[in-house]
């Protein structure tokens, strides 16, 4: 065994030591507030300020995990395109600990805490959409032909029986991107209706009432959060052979549950109050005993999915492709069924760099792929059904051109091959190569012969790169040369 392989062993072994220790720590702490909170409510400490301490404690215990693991990924932004959308979904953590605890401590922030906790609900299903679609394929239009190429696919029991099935292509690319895309859409405008109703005093917040704003803004988040859920449930069912190597569905389900512990928890403790089953007290009214209770429970929740985000969504995923590639020879198959991803990719093995870090931030929180989406989207709907266009492909577009953006090598799309699941080369596999590497060799005589043919191949490869850090076309190997 070499120095380095010794090296290895024992760094593993010392981050695995660490990572008992953490848990048995969290561990001990768990017991002692749970001990600390019955000994202070039973000495008269009113309850409302015990959660408040308790959900803090859960709070402190949850922001800095998760701030490491988006530190991570933003000292390790191997692949952008990709990893921004993690960042996305991480960043729920915080925001979900922070306005639930604030809103514990102060009843009148609720409503609008609450808004804004459930937009960016919506912004998360999205872009785990748009991560799902990105791993596919790097182009919308190389995704629309994979799905093409699939059998036709039925929607899901029961509406088989209500809804005809979505051709395959792009009309099912595109609905099943509508249908996420419509939440965040009524989101916007349901904190809108929010803010106006809650100032004209109709809103009636927590009250089942036909002539309170609450009671129907309710049932169509419940309705288009359904919507949106499905078209992510189809799109998975779909392509889970092909998403399996980024492990999609526990990644669905930490998003699944939080949407669940937060909207339909609240949901539910509000039935609660309306049925009776929560009572007022002389010291606090059923209403603020149900959001007090609903912020408390979604901190201590937050913990748990800060734990669970810390293994499924880990840095260390994009780092196992790199350094696959960084130390072994190989050529890549393609990731996208029967097409192939062309050009030379290599990626960002610095990571994004201290000087690159505030971009890959930037990069990751920025909504404008967000906002163009919906822009493209619209425009399709209001072409009577226009499936046909990239909206991925526009934006990137755009961003070639200097519309800004985190610009890296490390731009483009690892595959199921790119996660450890590189098939060895076969003879015939070597055949073809040599007899492919015979005709490069007399691409570049002829190349020599010709200068200009060859400048202007140049310039247009240049342009493909710059264009976008990802394959464009398919029908070629990518064959890469690393160091042993």
């Amino acid at each position: 065994m070499d120095a380095y392989s010794v090296l290895t062993l024992a760094h593993l072994r010392a981050e695995r030591m660490a990572n008992l220790t953490t848990v048995a720590m969290y561990g001990v702490v768990l017991v002692m507030v749970s001990v600390a909170a019955v000994i202070l409510t039973e000495n008269g400490m009113p309850k409302r300020l015990v959660g408040w301490c308790v959900a803090g404690i859960f709070m402190m215990m949850a922001l800095p995990l998760t701030t490491r693991d988006i530190n991570d990924h933003l000292r390790n932004f191997e692949f952008p395109e990709l990893q921004k959308y993690i960042v996305r979904i991480l960043f729920m953590i915080p925001i979900y600990s922070v306005t639930s605890w604030l809103s514990l401590g102060n009843e009148k922030l609720y409503t609008y805490l609450e808004s804004l906790r459930s937009l960016y609900e919506a912004y998360v299903i999205w872009s785990f959409l748009y991560f799902l679609m990105l791993y596919l394929g790097p182009t919308e239009e190389m995704l629309a032909t994979r799905l093409e190429s699939l059998p036709q696919q039925k929607h899901l029991f029961p509406l088989n029986f209500v809804w005809p099935p979505w051709k395959m292509g792009h009309e099912f690319l595109f609905k099943c991107k509508f249908g996420t895309l419509q939440y965040v859409v009524w989101k916007i405008t349901n904190v809108l209706i929010v803010l106006i109703t809650k100032a004209a005093g109709v809103y009636y917040d927590g009250e089942w009432r036909i002539d309170g704003a609450y009671f129907w803004s309710m049932g169509i988040t419940n309705l288009s959060q359904l919507i949106a859920i499905y078209c992510l449930v189809l799109f998975y069912h779909v392509m889970s052979k092909e998403l399996a190597p980024i492990k999609p569905l526990a990644k669905f389900l930490c998003i699944k549950a939080v949407v669940f512990f937060s909207f339909w928890q609240g949901t539910a403790i509000s039935a609660m109050v309306y049925f009776g089953w929560i009572h007022s007290t002389p010291y606090i009214s059923a209403d603020t005993y149900a959001k007090g209770l609903q912020d408390l429970l979604i901190c201590v929740e937050m913990f748990f999915f800060a734990v669970a985000h810390h293994f499924i969504f880990s840095y260390k995923d994009f780092q196992t492709y790199r350094h696959a590639t960084a130390h072994s020879s190989f050529t890549v198959e393609a990731g996208y069924g029967a097409m192939e991803r062309t050009g030379s990719f290599e990626s960002n093995s610095s990571g994004a760099g201290s000087s690159d870090y505030v971009r890959a931030l930037l990069e990751a929180a920025n909504p404008r792929d967000l906002v163009h989406d919906i822009r493209r989207d619209i425009g399709r709907l209001g072409a009577r059904g226009s499936f046909h266009g990239s909206s991925y492909d526009d934006y990137d577009n755009e961003r070639a051109q200097g519309e800004g953006g985190f610009e890296s090598a490390a731009s483009f799309v690892p595959t199921s091959d790119d996660y450890g699941l590189i098939d060895i080369e076969n003879d015939e596999d070597d055949e073809e190569e040599d007899a492919g590497d015979a005709d490069r060799s007399d691409d570049v005589n002829a190349d020599r012969t010709s200068p200009n043919v060859g400048s202007e191949a140049l310039a247009q490869g240049n342009h493909n790169a710059d264009t976008r850090g990802s394959p464009q076309t398919a029908g070629s190997k990518s064959s890469y040369k690393g160091n042993s």
